[in-house]
């Protein structure tokens, strides 16, 4: 069937930038095992946290929107597919925004509330909150990625996502190196939030 074969074709770039989100955290980890013991369960504590906004808020958006905007895309309505991408990003954007400066403001008790148990160090408390704070500088980016992603999936271009991701890969790699020396787990975080 021809439309079988262009949804798997369409599928393969996609397959592709989610292999490179992957890239980025296994780098990041092996960057994050040079420093001091314990930092790989830091930085994996607080990009976890940092998944929750946008797992619950921006990719459910982002799936929402997708019927609606393939429906405009297939019909050429465009004007009605840039109003409902644009009103979403901008819902998305302003509820973003609150969460990462609340998010930045709580970080050190939300870190407590969720890890202070069992053997964890005070310091490592102290190390995931401050590297929670700054991955939430990324997180209304991270966010608009999801809509955006499904925007050009919806008018069937899976290839500008992709390199996108790519680039991000690279943007990613190249800033976590230049930071890590100097800022350590935080310039991994601040990378990742670059990069987005």
């Amino acid at each position: 069937d021809a439309e079988a074969r262009k949804a798997l074709a369409l599928m393969g770039p996609r397959a592709l930038g989610l292999g490179a989100t992957q890239v980025v955290f296994l780098v990041m980890t092996g960057l994050a095992s040079t420093l001091a013991a314990g930092s790989i369960a830091v930085f994996n504590f607080a990009f976890a946290v940092l998944q929750i906004p946008i797992g619950v808020i921006g990719v459910p958006l982002g799936v929402v929107l997708l019927p609606a905007l393939s429906r405009e895309a297939a019909l050429g309505g465009t004007e009605t597919f840039r109003r409902l991408l644009v009103r979403g990003l901008a819902m998305l954007g302003y509820v973003m925004l609150g969460i990462t400066a609340l998010g930045i403001v709580v970080a050190e008790d939300v870190t407590r509330l969720l890890f202070d148990y069992g053997s964890i160090t005070e310091d490592a408390l102290e190390a995931t909150a401050v590297t929670l704070a700054v991955f939430l500088l990324g997180l209304t980016a991270h966010s608009l990625i999801a809509v955006l992603a499904r925007a050009f999936y919806a008018m069937r271009d899976t290839a500008t996502p992709v390199s996108a991701a790519l680039l991000a890969v690279v943007v990613n790699i190249l800033i976590a190196n230049a930071l890590l020396g100097p800022f350590g787990l935080p310039g991994l975080a601040g990378a990742i939030a670059i990069g987005a």
